[in-house]
């Protein structure tokens, strides 16, 4: 037996498949760290669509820095977009004086140099793990 449309060649069912989780895009990264992702996405000052995040995700590398330590330096090439997952990192002035901006978890930075295609604008340096 079996049902009229399955027996009629002209029927075609169409499949919908599913978005793939973000966790399983990108296996280095936590479910922590995938959910804090999505968020500073959701949090950019620009949208992306689902194939741009998917690309993200899938693009993220998981490094961790130890006090103190220099990430970013002021003239020299960035890597992408760092999101802090935990601890705090400062945004410095060029000779460490001044603390321009502290960035702590959930946050972002270096999207400046990303998104305008220039060099770094300032020092980042690590303050908590």
């Amino acid at each position: 037996m079996g049902n009229k449309e399955s027996a009629n060649p002209e029927h075609k069912q169409s499949i919908q498949q599913r978005d793939p989780s973000p966790d399983l895009l990108n296996p280095s990264l936590t479910p922590e760290a995938v959910e804090k992702l999505e968020t500073c996405l959701q949090n950019f000052p620009f949208s992306i669509n689902d194939d741009q995040r998917e690309s993200m995700i899938r693009s993220v590398a998981v490094k961790q820095f130890t006090t103190p330590e220099i990430i970013l330096k002021k003239g020299e090439e960035t890597q992408g977009i760092y999101i802090v997952v935990s601890g705090r990192v400062q945004v410095v002035s060029e000779n460490q004086a001044f603390v321009l901006r502290e960035v702590s978890e959930g946050d972002y930075f270096g999207e400046v140099s990303v998104l305008f295609k220039t060099k770094c604008t300032a020092d980042v340096r690590v303050d908590s793990r």
